[in-house]
């Protein structure tokens, strides 16, 4: 693959002046691209495909080849013969009404033949772990089944060529080590070359060969292995707020400890070892490693729990019920009898496996869908007697497909329509725009549609719309998905924010390192139902209650309780990484 002075101008946007973007792509080689939102990542991987610019309208200039030969001059359809694409988003790949057609359609289009074409959809759905999905409608697939059929699609074509764009982004953690392993697989093989843009650094990172970043103009900033780009490149990685592996992270909190080593560990398993070893040479103490815990400083007790509240304020200050409710939805999950208790002030995740029943919780708690047996309280009330307008003014909700709640054609009439509805004024709803797109990043982009937005941007849009009517509880599906480390960290600490300030948070994602970062409390979901709900440290101490559900500690979890058993205390990291 070949990038040779490669722009793209999206239709209304205005060229900027760079020189064009150069890189090489080695056969076999499995290449890791990262850049901050709205770099141009995506688009990147769209050139590769042809999309653009035989699909996608805008000015190319510059030439991209695949083997040699110009994607200018060749067909999309010729190109999907040796270069398999997996969108950022997973719904605008789906074309049939079933899983086990659209895995055919691509080789239907390619003239496989029949016999053939059996035996690749039933290897593409085991190794994406859909086989038991096959004959499933994809609209009753949650989001991260999805995004494994997306990927079986491709596979099943067996092009020489993977380009994947964020293909985790939607599933479990398990799901995710299993989408890795895939490449892995493939990548033993030395059949394929790939190119993946991803942000989930822990377990991706000792696959890669190369890492290429780019900047916010979709500038070359470096391209080399991955323990030069990030430990050489640090200062420049994190003032562009790109994602670090969190063993980087550590051993620059530990430098001055680590040093004398002569180690670059990119794996918690390679840190570990290097702590280890560093107190085994006598080169540092056991205590330069030990104090408080990596996570949790800030949202919980000394003891381990979250700051107490008494009983009886708990009670007075209890925002929202579950009381067992029964889903007629005759969606892929449908709740079985669940309850939650969730206090003002507090702050939840929701967690579980793909297709556990979280993005339906959340809808049946907006009055997006119905409830047949149970009530759901909101401060006391129940919230079948509240009309649309009043539950919208009290329940803030972040779609996990930002694109499903757009409805104007500019960024700034999105952020003003639902002050519009709550029947602000002109001049209030301009002074609560210009503030929330500038706090954003979006104020250049206000009078673009909301499409024209990279997924990052999309993202940031649907977290300032629903912010804009200062609701009192805040539901987000996946809040950080496609966000770069600067905003993804910015819309937490604002997040926190609003916690002091009294707002009630319930976060549904996959990423458990948010979990343990910012969330108090968890809750579990499987298959509908409440396995777990309580404190999240709780949570944590014990791994086996994670695993039957589609979920893991954090790398930095595991890290830290292993250290701690082996050297008498767990270790701190008290100060910025980087």
């Amino acid at each position: 693959m070949e990038y040779e002075r490669a722009s793209f101008v999206y239709p209304g946007h205005s060229p900027s002046g760079e020189s064009g973007f150069d890189l090489q792509i080695m056969d076999g080689e499995t290449v890791l691209l990262l850049g901050p939102s709205g770099s141009g990542k995506s688009t990147l991987a769209l050139c590769l495909s042809g999309l653009i610019p035989h699909a996608i309208a805008g000015e190319l200039s510059g030439h991209i080849r695949i083997n040699g030969v110009d994607t200018q001059l060749t067909e999309p359809g010729q190109l999907a013969e040796t270069v398999g694409t997996v969108f950022q988003d997973p719904e605008a790949q789906a074309i049939m009404m079933t899983v086990e057609d659209e895995v055919a359609f691509g080789l239907e289009n390619l003239g496989v033949a029949p016999e053939e074409m059996e035996e690749r959809i039933t290897e593409a759905l085991r190794q994406t772990g859909l086989s038991t999905k096959r004959l499933m409608e994809i609209d009753n697939l949650s989001g991260g089944q999805k995004q494994r059929l997306a990927l079986a699609s491709v596979l099943a074509m067996k092009p020489s060529i993977l380009v994947l764009d964020e293909p985790t982004s939607n599933l479990d953690p398990v799901g995710t080590d299993d989408i890795f392993q895939i490449l892995r697989e493939l990548k033993a093989t030395r059949r394929h070359t790939i190119l993946i843009i991803e942000h989930k650094l822990d377990e991706l990172v000792d696959i890669v060969d190369r890492v290429v970043v780019i900047d916010d103009h979709g500038q070359l900033v470096c391209s080399a292995a991955p323990e030069l780009v990030f430990y050489d490149w640090a200062e420049e990685l994190n003032r562009l707020g790109i994602w670090m592996p969190k063993a980087v992270e550590l051993a620059k909190c530990w430098q001055g400890s680590l040093s004398l080593l002569n180690s670059r560990p990119l794996t918690t398993e390679q840190l570990e070892k290097a702590v280890l070893a560093t107190i085994k040479r006598g080169l540092a103490k056991p205590n330069d490693f030990t104090g408080h815990p990596l996570f949790f400083n800030g949202n919980n007790t000394a003891e381990g729990q979250p700051a107490a509240i008494s009983q009886n304020n708990r009670e007075q200050q209890l925002l929202l019920e579950i009381r067992p409710i029964q889903s007629p939805s005759l969606r892929a999950t449908c709740l079985k009898p669940l309850e939650l208790q969730v206090h003002k002030g507090e702050f939840w995740a929701i967690v579980g496996e793909n297709g556990a029943g979280k993005t339906t919780l959340a809808r049946h708690l907006m009055g997006l869908s119905p409830v047949r047996a149970g009530t759901v309280f909101l401060d006391g009330r129940d919230c079948t007697s509240y009309s649309a307008r009043e539950l919208a003014s009290k329940i803030g909700y972040v779609f996990q497909n930002p694109e499903h709640q757009f409805v104007t054609e500019r960024v700034q009439d999105e952020v003003a329509f639902g002050l519009l509805e709550l029947g602000m004024t002109s001049l209030g709803i301009a002074v609560v725009v210009e503030q929330l797109l500038s706090r954003f990043g979006l104020s250049k982009y206000a009078d673009i549609h909301p499409f024209r937005l990279s997924h990052g941007q999309k993202r940031r849009l649907s977290v300032a719309v629903m912010l804009a009517a200062s609701q009192e509880l805040l539901i987000l599906d996946e809040p950080t998905f496609g966000q770069d480390r600067r905003y993804a960290a910015e819309l937490m600490e604002m997040l926190k924010e609003l916690q002091r300030s009294g707002r009630t948070i319930l976060m549904i994602t996959h990423d458990m390192s948010l979990v343990a970062e910012y969330a108090e409390f968890a809750a579990v979901l499987s298959q509908g139902s409440i396995h777990y709900s309580g404190p999240v440290m709780e949570l944590f101490s014990n791994k086996d209650t994670l695993a039957p559900f589609g979920l893991k500690l954090p790398p930095a979890v595991v890290l830290e309780q292993r250290l701690a058993k082996q050297i008498g205390g767990p270790p701190i990291c008290n100060k910025e990484p980087i």
